[in-house]
């Protein structure tokens, strides 16, 4: 039984679909399933990963040809101006060289229902993982880890008749989160921050943002993780800088909340119990931040550009409610138990 994983990775869209993606796979070759990478995009850390798992993986030509990953106007990588038929030709040549392929699992915003129906000439099988239900899909699975995810969209949305699960159960963590919990809550009056902005090129923006968080208060620590070295921007007595870090569990550990982009490092802020501060890094990103803040999950500072006076003083009173943090510190934690790839695993080899 082979699954083959479409997902792509680099600077400017980010490594959190390749990184959920990897921790599912790992999960599925532990049961004895053969998986495999195909990418029109892969950066060199997540080529790395994936050479010292073993895990075999194929760059589509796709650039060459005409295709390209383009922002659509909602302000993330969509099927706008996209050749997924160009794609799609692609992945199917490359499955082609592989053996029984039974399930290909999708996890990119640049393909639609169009690039789905054309894969089924050789695959029977789509799993789809997103987190936004705004283009048709065509998929035996859809799996939205999201809290705010609605079920009956994504069935709306979907051409074909499947299984559609929503929720943090769902959440594709690696077992670091889990095992790393805490095993007592937060002390009072201890402000260390864990600050991440993501693998995209936002993270630039760190140098200025644990400035302004080591202004608000004295007693303020920052553990700031950054995808690659900053000129002049080094660790002192209160920033500790991590820079693509194999274990990013570590580097939360002793934290007290977070601040940074959202993604699925918002769902391994909440497994490990860090009450989070979010930045819209692109525009789609906003309104998802306002329904996780009016849900009660996060605190919504807006877009990143704008963590100013009002955003900063905000920030501020959030930080400094004890009662409030250790409440939702809790909550959190029950919220995201980490097993949701094993959940996933159960039911793609249940189709076997």
């Amino acid at each position: 039984m082979t699954i083959a994983f479409r997902v792509d990775a680099s600077a400017e869209i980010g490594r959190g679909h390749f990184s959920r993606c990897l921790v599912l796979a790992k999960k599925l070759r532990a049961k004895g399933v053969d998986v495999c990478f195909l990418s029109s995009i892969l950066d060199q850390s997540s080529k790395n990963r994936l050479h010292q798992e073993g895990i075999v993986y194929r760059i589509l030509d796709n650039e060459s040809k005409g295709a390209c990953l383009t922002h659509s106007p909602t302000g993330c990588f969509g099927p706008d101006n996209y050749d997924w038929k160009r794609d799609a030709y692609n992945t199917l040549q490359a499955i082609k060289s592989r053996r029984d392929v039974s399930w290909i699992v999708v996890d990119s915003y640049a393909l639609d229902a169009r690039w789905h129906s054309y894969i089924r000439k050789e695959v029977n099988r789509i799993f789809v993982i997103d987190d936004l239900a705004n283009r048709p899909l065509c998929a035996d699975v859809i799996i939205d880890p999201a809290p705010t995810a609605i079920k009956k969209k994504y069935e709306f949305l979907n051409q074909r008749k499947g299984f559609v699960a929503t929720g943090l159960k769902y959440a594709l963590l690696k077992p670091e989160f889990r095992n790393s919990r805490p095993l007592q809550p937060s002390s009072r009056n201890r402000y260390r921050i864990h600050a991440c902005l993501g693998g995209g090129s936002s993270y630039k923006s760190m140098p200025q943002l644990c400035h302004r968080l080591l202004a608000i208060n004295s007693l303020i620590t920052v553990s700031a993780v950054i995808p690659t070295q900053i000129s002049g921007f080094e660790s002192d007595e209160r920033i500790t800088i991590s820079i693509d870090p194999v274990s990013v569990a570590s580097t939360m550990k002793n934290c007290d909340v977070a601040i940074g982009s959202p993604g699925t490092m918002l769902w391994e802020r909440f497994c490990i119990g860090l009450p989070t501060a979010c930045f819209a890094i692109s525009m789609n990103q906003e309104p998802i931040l306002k329904l996780l803040q009016a849900e009660g999950w996060i605190l919504d500072l807006g877009n990143l550009r704008d963590f100013k006076n009002e955003g900063i003083k905000r920030f501020k009173t959030w930080l400094e409610d004890d009662t409030t943090r250790a409440k939702t510190r809790n909550s959190l934690m029950k919220a995201v138990d980490g097993y949701g790839a094993e959940r996933l695993c159960s039911l793609l080899m249940s189709y076997s």
